[in-house]
């Protein structure tokens, strides 16, 4: 397995800057900050030197325990760790605070919004107040259209929650410990393995090897294109 940097100038022509082996062969996750890069693979938390994209370098260190979603809020990372949220200070050493998920078949993903945490564990989503990110307290958790949750993606003042075979748009603004739905998006019958946004356009990437685009200029009214 590699990690590799490329130059995405044109998106029609990909370049690549560098190519480096890494000790895992399954990447859950990256997140950049600044020049640094973190890997979130097979249960490490791997580290790496971005200054020169095209001399990646490892910096380590290695932390143990966690395979899912890693994303940031102010000065700590937020990991989704298999059955334990963990926030870990940048730049970290040692990681901080867990906190058991109460249900779920795993832990998918993990989206952060001002002092709460948001964690998809299959079978629900569970919030956090994460105002001090050494003891993470659980304010509720709510479920999904038919109990299965497994992506998550926060847009401005609304949390997207990738169900199936719907998509959920939440408002954090009106309340971020027990956020209402305000708007449903079909699927299609698709799976919601990964959100990410292009614009104004929400992507749904799923399990079935599809992509979905859906118009979300307003997210209170999402649409077909």
């Amino acid at each position: 397995a590699r990690l590799r940097a490329m130059d995405v100038s044109d998106p029609a022509a990909p370049v690549e800057l560098d190519s480096v082996p890494v000790p895992f062969s399954w990447t859950y996750s990256l997140w950049a900050d600044g020049d640094t890069l973190y890997v979130n693979g097979e249960g490490l938390l791997h580290r790496f030197d971005t200054s020169d994209p095209s001399a990646l370098t490892p910096t380590g260190p290695q932390l143990v325990g966690c395979s899912g979603r890693v994303t940031t809020s102010d000065t700590h990372l937020q990991l989704a760790c298999s059955g334990a949220p963990r926030a870990v200070e940048l730049p970290f050493e040692t990681p901080w605070g867990s906190t058991p998920v109460g249900i779920g078949i795993g832990t998918y993903d993990l989206a952060v919004w001002g002092d709460y945490a948001y964690v998809a564990t299959g079978q629900a989503v569970e919030v956090y107040d994460v105002a001090d990110p050494k003891e993470p307290v659980r304010t509720t958790k709510f479920h999904g259209f038919n109990g299965f949750n497994t992506s998550l993606l926060v847009v401005g003042d609304f949390l997207v929650v990738g169900e199936h075979p719907k998509i959920r748009v939440r408002s954090l603004a009106a309340d971020p410990a027990a956020p209402p739905v305000v708007a449903s998006l079909d699927s299609s019958g698709l799976s919601s393995s990964y959100l990410a946004m292009a614009g104004d356009r929400l992507l749904v990437a799923s399990s079935q090897q599809e992509l979905g685009i859906s118009d979300f200029s307003d997210p209170t009214d999402p649409g077909p294109v």
